[in-house]
């Protein structure tokens, strides 16, 4: 039994799996050092500096002017600035629930969306690969 009793195709969906569970942590430490930074400007201070998921979106002078950077941290390419005041500012009247949604998941602190989606993803990587050994030992014990 070469590979552990597994095939191809499930060394790489173990393979992926591994690298999306690496990344959820990442992601989940990318939230933690936010709150750190957050805490330590602070600390040093005395104000709090929000940093919402919007800011990821949005060009930072609009969000809030003394915004360190001077561009958006996901380019504009991948997602217009006018689509971002769209659904901030124009949104249309019929679909109120839906805006009052995006504009809470927009307003929700980075740190602690960072944290919850990558502890979220590298559980479910994790559950995946362990329902894989599971498959495994039951097809190596028959």
């Amino acid at each position: 039994m070469r590979n552990g009793g597994y095939s191809a195709e499930q060394l790489w969906e173990i393979l992926a799996r591994r690298a999306l569970a690496i990344a959820g942590a990442l992601l989940a430490f990318y939230g933690v050092a936010i709150a750190i930074v957050q805490v330590v400007a602070w600390l040093k201070s005395g104000q709090w500096s929000p940093v919402s998921v919007a800011m990821l979106f949005l060009v930072p002078p609009a969000v809030e002017p003394e915004f360190p950077l001077p561009y958006s941290l996901i380019p504009t390419w991948f997602f217009s600035e006018r689509v971002g005041t769209y659904i901030v500012e124009a949104g249309p009247n019929t679909w109120l629930g839906l805006k009052s949604i995006i504009l809470w998941l927009l307003n929700l602190p980075l740190s602690l969306a960072s944290f919850v989606a990558g502890v979220w993803l590298a559980a479910v990587q994790v559950s995946g690969m362990e329902r894989l050994n599971q498959a495994r030992r039951r097809a190596t014990h028959t």
